[in-house]
């Protein structure tokens, strides 16, 4: 796994880390809830076959960075997806789960992008009420309202 003494790859950490990550994911899914009840997909289904996904396409990165030569350097720019992720699950708990997505996209087609208001928010607003819809309003998935609804009592 180590290549050029000891420098080990970001290529290869990162998609063991995920696949660990999904493992545990689907096992404690697996654990704590129903898979199938009655021939209908319980409340496990959904999260152990994301799981088997994530780890197919992560042992499928894995493969390919075998073949890669080594980066030099790493750039920030590598991080801004994983940064992204983490701005989400950190503002979901304050202001919550839709708010904080519409607010990273409109940071990231804004900073990132470079895009104009007009885009920024014909694209971002739209993605953020369709995912509203179609989890809260069709599929009827609860998310928690966050600190701030909290307080307003949403």
């Amino acid at each position: 796994m180590q290549r050029n003494g000891d420098r080990l790859k970001l290529e290869f950490l990162l998609p063991l880390c995920v696949f660990a990550i999904a493992l545990l994911f689907m096992v404690v899914s697996l654990k704590n809830y129903v898979f199938i009840k009655k021939s209908i997909p319980g409340d496990a289904f959904f999260p152990v076959v994301m799981s088997v996904f994530v780890m197919i396409f992560s042992g499928i990165s894995f493969v390919k960075a075998l073949g890669k030569p080594i980066k030099k350097d790493i750039h920030l720019e590598e991080f801004y997806p994983l940064l992204a992720v983490v701005a989400i699950c950190a503002a979901r708990l304050v202001i919550g789960f839709f708010p904080a997505i519409l607010v990273v996209l409109i940071l990231w087609f804004k900073r990132i992008e470079r895009f104009s208001w007009k885009r920024t928010l014909a694209i971002s607003v739209p993605f953020t009420a369709v995912m509203y819809l179609i989890f809260v309003i069709w599929i009827d998935i609860q998310f928690r309202s966050g600190l701030i609804g909290r307080l307003l009592g949403f």
